[in-house]
């Protein structure tokens, strides 16, 4: 394997121990409600999923340089991990999804943020 995909493989599993972690530290087991177990919850989250997607696809016809598009792409990242916990946080406060769903978020921006910025330096 390559270098690359190392070092991808390692930021996913980086994510994915986050969101297992903080799951299992702030989640109330006993609420079993889910965001998209109602009809409201699924269409928010779709309509905000596509549009973060066709903001993320759209920037191939910016014209933008490759620092700046993966600057947006981070903050496209981080916009959609806050929808999702607003939503959590709206819809299933009792959960409290929301706080796992945050801090998931902000160690996938800080992870995803040293692979694509300082990697491909060294």
């Amino acid at each position: 394997m390559t270098p690359e995909g190392t070092a991808a493989m390692i930021l996913l599993a980086i994510i994915i121990g986050a969101r297992l972690l903080f799951g299992k530290l702030f989640v109330n087991r006993s609420d079993s409600r889910k965001l998209h177990q109602t009809v409201k919850g699924y269409i928010l989250t779709t309509l905000g999923s596509l549009t973060v997607i066709i903001l993320g696809f759209s920037l191939r016809f910016w014209e933008l340089n490759v620092a700046t598009a993966q600057g947006i792409l981070l903050g496209l990242l981080l916009v959609l991990g806050g929808y999702y916990a607003f939503l959590e946080w709206r819809y299933i406060r009792e959960s409290r999804r929301h706080i796992a769903t945050l801090l998931t978020t902000v160690v996938a921006v800080a992870a995803v943020g040293v692979y694509v910025l300082i990697l491909p330096i060294v």
